[in-house]
Parts: C-alpha cells; sequence; structure tokens
C-alpha cells in the first residue's frame, strides 16, 4: 500500500471522528435541551386544556313551564296538562354532525347532510347519547346503561335527557294550537322526501325549531292511554312495551300534527330513517 493512500485513508478517519465528536456535543447542547422541554410544556398544556363543549348556551331555548288544556272534541270534556318546571329545550333536533362528534358513528339514512337531524337511532341510542353528554359536561345521568331513569320523577334529575311528552306538547303549543303549515315544519308536502337542514322553518315563540316535521322525535314516557282529569308533571306508565315519539316526519301532511295529536308508540329498540329525537335539561337554581 502506498503512502498516498495510507495518509488518505488516516484523513478520512480523522474527518469521521470529528463529525462523530461534533454531533455528540451538538445533541447534548443547551439548544436542543430547551427545544425538548418547550415540546413538554405545550404538550402539558394540550392535555390538561378543556376540551371545547358540544353544545353552547347558543343551542338551547328555555321553556317555561305552563299549561295546555285539550280542545272539546279530543276525549269529550276539557282536559289539561301541565309542567310546573322550567327547561331547557334544544332549539333544534341532534343534528347528524352533532351525533357523530359524540359518538362516532353515522347511523342516518341520509348522509350527505350532516346539519340534518340524525335518524335511524332508537331510543336506546337517543338515551345513551343523553347520558354521555351529561358525562361530558360533569352532570348526573339521568338513565342507567340499560336505559332505566334513575331519577323519581325524571323531571327531578339535573342532566340531559329526553323530553316528556308533557313537555314536548307544551313546547309545541307555542306555534298555536292548530295544525301547521309549510312555514312552520319539513312536512311530505314540502320535504321532497327527505329531511332538510334543522332550524330552516319558523321557531316557537320560545325559540324552538322542527317541532313539527323533519323527523318523530322520541319522547321519554312509555306509551298508554291518556288518564282523565288534569294531569301535572306526568311522565306516563310506570312500564310498558312501547315508547312514545312525536311530531311527525317528512312524510307527515302538515294538517295532521297538532300539540294534541298524532301520537305514536315504538318500540325502544326500532330504528327508521323518519324518527330522531332533542334533548331538554330541567332548569334549577343555580342555572
Amino acid at each position: 500500500m502506498s503512502r498516498i493512500d495510507t495518509t488518505g485513508k488516516f484523513q478520512i478517519w480523522c474527518g469521521l471522528l470529528t463529525l462523530a465528536v461534533m454531533c455528540l456535543a451538538g445533541c447534548t447542547s443547551k439548544a436542543p435541551k430547551k427545544q425538548i422541554e418547550a415540546k413538554v410544556a405545550t404538550a402539558k398544556k394540550a392535555s390538561t386544556k378543556k376540551a371545547k363543549p358540544l353544545f353552547t348556551d347558543k343551542h338551547w331555548a328555555l321553556v317555561k313551564a305552563g299549561k295546555l288544556v285539550y280542545p272539546v272534541g279530543i276525549k269529550g270534556a276539557p282536559e289539561s296538562v301541565s309542567v310546573t318546571r322550567d327547561f331547557f329545550m334544544k332549539k333544534t333536533e341532534v343534528t347528524q354532525k352533532q351525533w357523530h362528534a359524540l359518538m362516532g358513528s353515522r347511523p342516518a339514512q341520509f348522509k350527505k347532510c350532516p346539519t340534518c337531524p340524525v335518524e335511524r337511532v332508537s331510543w336506546f341510542d337517543a338515551v345513551k347519547y343523553a347520558n354521555r353528554l351529561s358525562a361530558a359536561e360533569s352532570k348526573t345521568a339521568c338513565y342507567s346503561a340499560q336505559g332505566i331513569a334513575t331519577f323519581t320523577p325524571i323531571y327531578t334529575c339535573p342532566g340531559y335527557r329526553l323530553p316528556t311528552e308533557a313537555e314536548w306538547m307544551i313546547a309545541a303549543s307555542r306555534y298555536g294550537q292548530t295544525s301547521i303549515g309549510d312555514a312552520q315544519g319539513v312536512l311530505a308536502e314540502n320535504s321532497g322526501q327527505k329531511t332538510h337542514s334543522v332550524g330552516s322553518k319558523a321557531a316557537t315563540t320560545d325559540g324552538v325549531f322542527d317541532l313539527y316535521g323533519n323527523v318523530w322525535e322520541w319522547c321519554h314516557d312509555y306509551y298508554g292511554e291518556w288518564t282523565s282529569g288534569r294531569s301535572v308533571d306526568p311522565v306516563g306508565p310506570a312500564t310498558a312495551k312501547m315508547r312514545v315519539a312525536r311530531g311527525g316526519s317528512w312524510r307527515s301532511p302538515g294538517k295532521d300534527l297538532t300539540p294534541f295529536s298524532p301520537r305514536y308508540s315504538h318500540l325502544p329498540a326500532n330504528k327508521a330513517p323518519t324518527r330522531g329525537f332533542r334533548l331538554v335539561r330541567t332548569q334549577t337554581s343555580t342555572q
């Protein structure tokens, strides 16, 4: 081997050794350490930062307690239903986007409309959503994992839940007590046989949209015959096979929809593209 070859290799090895020393010095220098500490601090800050709430005050309408008198002819004599507690009702039905944000699934038939109401959800799905929203906001759940009400009466629950049939009727009566038309609901006459974006029609005097049409809304109550006489803060039968749905859907003629009728019964596990839900929460003294 020539001296030139030996010298060249020696110089190469010296160069590599110098680069290694420089790399080692760089890796232990203060600048990268500070960068690492900054990244750790940013990560810690992000982990403790509160998640943006799914719903804010603008999503809820305060519905005042009230009484609704049935017209003579529905049951043969004047009767009434009363709700004695004010409650917050979601201004619109829960949308597909809002469902996906909390539940991670996309059950709706009309999938290409994130602002349309979520449908093809069962009564059990709806109360699971209510419980999950309560947990997200550190509120007490209103239902067990099996869908059993954890408060008696349900009006006393501080978390999110489905409206009782009486609450739904009181809210719907703020449109008036006669049948509705194109201005108030997404109906058979104007729907094009599909759901529409929520809030596209006129609101009640309380600021609630879509109580009629778009999708039938699950109510808290088991389905049963209305009791005679005055009914104050009713919750329906103690047990039954069916749950109540109210308000009609995109298939319903407007002339058939009033605060009093129709009222349908469905098995709580049933799912359909005409059925969705909205939530309520009883107002408390601290709110």
